[in-house]
């Protein structure tokens, strides 16, 4: 009995000493930009090359640029591990 209660003692102060070890550090970051299409076309044909091609950048209007936000909220553990949520959003 004595020997389990010298063991569970050791055991606490060695997790204890683990745990108290361990920095925490909270962190918000926020990313803004904007977004372009680069490539983007369209083929219409009952067979690969013989139909039309549509380019929708340059014929279809799709060569702007659209703004986007993102915002991550997490920690970082002692100094190495990243943990968190990232969301992001399109303001378009």
């Amino acid at each position: 009995m004595k020997r389990i209660a010298f063991l569970m003692i050791l055991l606490y102060v060695a997790v204890g000493s683990l745990f108290a070890a361990i920095t925490f550090e909270p962190f918000v970051e926020t990313e803004q930009g904007t977004i372009a299409i680069l490539h983007h076309t369209y083929e219409n044909g009952k067979t690969a090359g013989s139909g039309t091609n549509f380019d929708f950048r340059n014929e279809g209007g799709q060569d702007l640029l659209y703004p986007f936000e993102r915002y991550a909220i997490g920690a970082t553990i002692n100094g190495r591990h990243r943990a968190g949520s990232p969301t992001s959003r399109s303001t378009w």
